[in-house]
């Protein structure tokens, strides 16, 4: 038995524009749960991706460093500063 004909054979007051209403919540009842776990699929995606970036940074702030201590090349503190002022528009 389909849904409209029991809801029919239950409630002698339902309509067929009750009915289409009843399909179209329910319809838009799925399509919100679908969102939701799209949009937690995101966040999900979001993080691990700004897990990456952090871990990214701190090697070549690692390696950065490294070169500086091993050479007088003013070229890397600019390239630091650049990265800091990347990072603190990243926050």
């Amino acid at each position: 038995m389909k849904k409209e004909d029991y809801w029919r054979s239950q409630c002698w007051f339902m309509t067929d524009e009750n009915i289409t209403l009843k399909k179209t919540i329910e319809q838009l009842q799925e399509e919100r749960d679908e969102l939701i776990v799209s949009e937690a699929r995101v966040i999900r995606h979001n993080a691990n991706l700004q897990r990456k970036l952090t871990e990214v940074t701190m090697l070549f702030k690692d390696h950065l460093h490294h070169k500086k201590a091993w050479s007088c090349n003013p070229y890397y503190e600019k390239v630091e500063n650049e990265l800091n002022a990347i990072m603190e528009d990243n926050e």
